[in-house]
């Protein structure tokens, strides 16, 4: 029996993301658990950066589509907007506690933050994963959608973005394959590039993942082949 080719979906680079994000936290609780705070702070400033680009497609794209897909006003109903606000507030007080070195107090502001962030993430999923797959009825037209709804609000630092998301993945953990997580992230991600972006954005792919991950995405996610968005001529 032939194997059944992975589905692509482009809405789990928004999903898979969030892995990541759940990854660095915990990369900086054993920091802290070490009391490395040099280390942690490193990990905190990883962190903060890939935030502001995944932020950054919420707010002006993501947040906006899923408006559209549930017919109401589904963020403002569940209050993501001002879940934002009080995740800079409590990021700006482990910035804070950062500055002093301390480890109790970084670590005091950081597990107030952490405990803060982690149930966001999972109440953002609630809201994503029901609505997302009515974007599109196949994968190419959820693809068309994410590009344009979602992708294009990357900003200039999505290549840094990308390297940290396939590297983070690719490392996976006792819960999560990092080739499964991988794959599915960067399968999503085909579907919503033009040729030009995948172009550029596949060797970044290469070098920061396994060649065991980098094989299997080739043989059955067929990823050397082009983007999949057509750009107008």
């Amino acid at each position: 029996m032939a194997q059944t080719k992975p589905t692509p979906m482009s809405f789990a680079v928004m999903r898979n993301a969030h892995e990541v994000i759940r990854h660095t936290l915990a990369d900086l609780t054993k920091s802290l658990e070490e009391k490395d705070v040099s280390n942690a702070k490193t990990h905190w400033e990883n962190h903060i950066r890939y935030l502001r680009t995944h932020a950054k497609m919420e707010d002006e794209g993501l947040f906006q589509l899923l408006d559209k897909l549930s017919g109401t006003t589904v963020i403002s109903n569940e209050k993501l907007n001002e879940e934002h606000t009080e995740d800079e507030r409590l990021h700006s007080n482990v910035d804070e506690a950062f500055k002093t070195g301390e480890l109790e107090k970084v670590s005091e502001a950081f597990v107030t933050y952490k405990d803060f962030h982690l149930k966001h993430l999972k109440h953002e999923e609630d809201i994503l994963m029901p609505l997302t797959p009515k974007s599109g009825a196949n994968p190419e037209e959820r693809g068309k959608v994410f590009a344009k709804e979602v992708l294009s609000k990357v900003g200039d630092d999505f290549d840094w973005f990308l390297e940290y998301s396939v590297k983070t993945l690719a490392r996976g953990t006792a819960t999560h394959n990092g080739q499964v997580g991988t794959s599915v992230f960067v399968h999503g991600l085909q579907y919503a590039s033009t040729e030009k972006q995948w172009e550029h954005w596949l060797p970044i792919v290469k070098n920061s993942t396994t060649t065991e991950i980098w094989d299997y995405m080739v043989s059955n996610c067929d990823i050397e082949s082009a983007g999949k968005i057509v750009e107008a001529q």
